[in-house]
């Protein structure tokens, strides 16, 4: 389990930030991601799903899940603290 990218999640949701958890998983394999990540004090606003306000806003719910700022992990190591600095600077830039 990546705890440092737990962290920081961790610390982006305290910040004010909103968390969606957006995954392939479903069923008990989607109910054990989110249980662990509730373990390590991970929590989400929504998870495979946007947000309430979102779907209110656009009046609709589409299938693609609306955010700013999208983090793979599997596709970035984000473990870099390079990477972390720019995602940290692509969301104090953003106006909502």
């Amino acid at each position: 389990m990546n705890t440092a990218l737990i962290e920081w999640l961790k610390e982006l949701r305290e910040a004010g930030n909103k968390l969606i958890l957006w995954t392939n998983r479903v069923d008990e394999a989607l109910d054990l991601a989110v249980s662990l990540c509730a373990e390590h004090g991970l929590y989400f606003d929504a998870v495979n799903d946007n947000l309430p306000e979102i779907t209110e806003y656009f009046g609709s719910n589409s299938r693609k899940v609306y955010a700013n700022v999208y983090i793979d992990d599997r596709a970035v190591c984000i473990r870099h603290e390079k990477g972390v600095e720019a995602i940290n600077e692509r969301i104090a830039k953003q106006s909502y």
